[in-house]
């Protein structure tokens, strides 16, 4: 670690402790915490941005924060009404917070419920408690404006011409008679998604355009697979590197969305006939840049109707969704611990509480070897200090000093070991309860709550609905494909003149929901197997999408003919057709095409024991359009 770091890290720590002071000053020292509590608050909400709709955002902080401290002082007023307001506060903010496990956002929240219970404040102190959590609510938001309003524009700028630039060149090097690799434009397409990702969360809303975005992303991410394939017609790849390198441009601003469809229509009408599949995935990669320039959304009508966001609130209530069981078990403990707590007036008992939400853990993985690092970490940290306690007599102010000088290294370090990070926790949570309730059992009985409150959560996370990673994922993937047969369903309703748009949107919600699902599994646990299944998944979702936006303006020959591609039939070059009818059934006959690519993957892997075989979601010889129940 260089002298800039260090010198940077330690003003990052004055600031830090001239916040909580200026905070504590002005609110009280009751509120010290709350102060402390804002700014972990604020630093892992950097890593989410909220500056797409800051108002919207703020609205949803406020209104926890607040939430959360009117039932900390209910809660204590009685043991049984605390219990009953518990249940109900704890699973909506960790149900409303989770988001993804990269940074949880549902730890600063519940640590702050955690410290307001265990400092509480008076009838007539509740008023300032309340302007405090108002006031840091502000705050973070208002840094997070400061900080993110930018980036995800300069991001998914950046991102996208990179990606662009990777076709290109993979499409220039096969019409040389290369053999390019997937790899550069897939690796462009993980900063990208998760960019994206970030901000396609169902509860910090963003812009509408944001989905069509991602759409453009897989577009052109499936256009370079296809670049990439032995099968790539040869006739098409310098029409397509010149239309990648456009769109480079284009998200560069150095060439106009008009230069685009210029190149693009040059493109189309001097290679008909080509390659069908690359056909549909060019035009899918106009479709979604057309509906992009729009700031269109997903739906009809710009935003999803109110079924759509149901679909979307019943299936992250699904007993197998990583929000909900999570949010149950966090739920479960954490109230049960606070009645103990409160009704046998056991007062180290509120330990129980910060236990609770460092162990529970959204997935079993991981979750013991976790548990066995907290009691590594929270021992070395109780024999830390009762070396200190001994050395300075736990005077007061060696022990304030202390704590200071421990916290500052804690900065400077930052150790990335979860035992380590307990290490210090504890000592300073122990320096500073000894300061607050001086006596000789705090670090017993620190301990032996601590040792307690690991070992029932540990307990629970793998009894009270747990949630495994391994299969989840392949269940998932196998749901996904019954959604596209779904989408597909919606698609041959529309070409027999019955469109159900509401009933499109909810395929699209569930598909969407489901592949965050797939998306937050292989962070954790990485299978180049499944991710390419995923991918084939993702990019079967989006033709599905297009085709079934196109299919409404096709001519009847040509939705005769996608009704009979539809039912098994082999494709027809579109002669005789105009272009636009000839690009719908080229689309039409990706959908066909991705859907058997993504459904004999999905078969080969329940043959190789990798998935429960599910005979529905991989029988191979199905009609594509056949209805099916999830």
């Amino acid at each position: 670690m260089d002298a800039k770091t260090i010198a940077g890290k330690t003003v990052f720590f004055a600031v830090m402790v001239i916040f909580i002071a200026g905070f504590s000053s002005v609110f009280g020292q009751e509120n010290s915490l709350v102060g402390v509590v804002i700014v972990v608050m604020a630093l892992m909400l950097l890593q989410r941005d909220l500056s797409a709709r800051p108002l919207v955002n703020l609205g949803g902080i406020l209104g926890l924060n607040l939430a959360m401290g009117l039932c900390a002082y209910a809660s204590l007023t009685d043991e049984y009404l605390g219990l009953v307001l518990n249940l109900v506060l704890v699973f909506a903010v960790v149900f409303l917070t989770l988001q993804d496990l990269a940074s949880p956002m549902h730890f600063p929240f519940m640590l702050g419920y955690a410290f307001m219970l265990a400092v509480p404040v008076t009838a007539e102190q509740l008023p300032v408690r309340l302007l405090a959590l108002a006031v840091g609510s502000v705050l973070v938001v208002g840094m997070n404006w400061v900080v993110n309003r930018r980036r995800f524009e300069m991001t998914s700028h950046r991102g996208m011409e990179a990606l662009c630039r990777a076709v290109a060149s993979a499409a220039r090097d096969a019409a040389s008679g290369g053999h390019p690799d997937a790899s550069a434009f897939d690796a462009s397409c993980k900063g990208l998604g998760a960019a994206l990702g970030d901000r396609l969360k169902s509860n910090f809303f963003t812009t509408p355009a944001d989905r069509s975005l991602l759409d453009l992303m897989v577009a052109v991410r499936g256009l370079g697979r296809r670049v990439c394939s032995p099968e790539a017609d040869p006739r098409l790849l310098e029409g397509v590197a010149s239309l990648m390198d456009i769109l480079a441009d284009h998200e560069a601003g150095k060439a106009s969305l008009e230069d685009f469809r210029a190149t693009y229509a040059d493109v189309r009408s001097s290679n008909r006939g080509a390659d069908p599949l690359m056909m549909s995935a060019v035009a899918a990669v106009d479709d979604a840049l057309s509906r992009l320039s729009g700031a269109s959304a997903s739906f009809p009508g710009g935003r999803p109707p109110v079924r759509a966001m149901g679909v979307r609130l019943r299936e992250d209530l699904r007993v197998d969704s990583v929000r909900f069981t999570f949010a149950v078990r966090m739920t479960l403990l954490f109230a049960m611990w606070a009645f103990v707590w409160r009704h046998w007036d056991l007062e180290n008992a509120k330990w129980l509480l910060f236990t609770t939400v460092a162990i529970v853990q959204p997935y079993v993985d991981g979750s013991m070897q976790k548990s066995v690092r907290r009691v590594a970490g929270t021992l070395v940290g109780a024999v830390a200090f009762m070396a200190l306690a001994a050395l300075t007599g736990s005077d007061v102010a060696l022990m304030s000093a202390a704590l200071m000088l421990i916290n500052y290294v804690y900065t400077v370090l930052d150790p990335k070991r979860y035992d380590v990070q307990m290490a210090f926790v504890t000592v300073s949570a122990l320096i500073a309860a000894s300061m607050a309730v001086p006596t000789d059992t705090v670090v017993t009985e620190r301990v032996l709550y601590i040792l307690a409150g690991v070992a029932v959560a540990t307990l629970a996370n793998f009894v009270v609905l747990p949630y495994r990673l391994g299969q989840e994922t392949l269940d998932l993937a196998a749901r996904h494909l019954a959604l596209a047969r779904e989408h597909v369903s919606c698609l041959m309703s529309s070409l027999r003149g019955n469109p159900d748009d509401e009933a499109e949107a909810n395929c699209v919600v569930k598909s969407a929901a489901v592949s965050r699902k797939i998306a937050m599994n292989a962070e954790r646990e990485p299978s180049p197997e499944l991710e390419a299944l995923a991918d084939s998944l993702d990019d079967l979702a989006a033709r599905c999408a297009a085709a079934y936006r196109s299919a409404r303006d096709a001519g009847p020959e040509a939705r005769e003919a996608a009704v009979r591609l539809l039912d098994g039939a082999d494709p027809q070059d579109g002669l005789g057709l105009s272009s636009a009818d000839s690009d719908f059934l080229d689309g039409v006959a990706g959908v066909v095409d991705s859907y058997r690519a993504s459904r004999d993957r999905l078969a080969d892997l329940a043959v190789a024991g990798r998935v429960r075989s599910d005979p529905p979601a991989v029988r191979r010889s199905e009609k594509l359009h056949r209805s099916n129940e999830l």
